[in-house]
């Protein structure tokens, strides 16, 4: 899943720029908690086969330990930028929607190193 979460830090990297080039940098630093997940996911490799022998645990447990990680940073990170957020309902909606996505993410990654 390398290659995949390449390509969703990627096209997540190209829209925030293409908003901020749109004079719209509270929009483009609102999408960047999105990559979190991902390149927790693409560290979690290298991280797990070095902590295997610190703590005995399959390669994969480790891998998800990582992603869960991730996902609570990521999550805290969207919480503090909704706070800039006026609306409520705009506030709730991104919260709802970009931590859908990194849930969502994580599953589908978790999911994948245990199949």
């Amino acid at each position: 899943m390398t290659f995949e979460c390449s390509a969703i830090i990627l096209v997540i990297l190209v829209m925030s720029f293409m908003t901020l080039r749109a004079g719209q940098p509270g929009n483009a630093v609102g999408c960047l908690p999105l990559v979190i997940v991902p390149a927790f996911h693409i560290i979690s490799a290298k991280l797990a086969s070095m902590l295997v022998k610190l703590t005995g645990l399959e390669p994969p447990v480790l891998r998800a330990a990582v992603d869960i990680f991730g996902l609570m940073i990521a999550c805290i990170l969207l919480g503090v930028i909704s706070l800039q957020v006026k609306k409520k309902r705009v506030r709730v909606g991104y919260l709802v929607i970009s931590g859908g996505f990194c849930a969502v993410l994580t599953c589908v990654l978790i999911g994948h190193l245990f199949s």
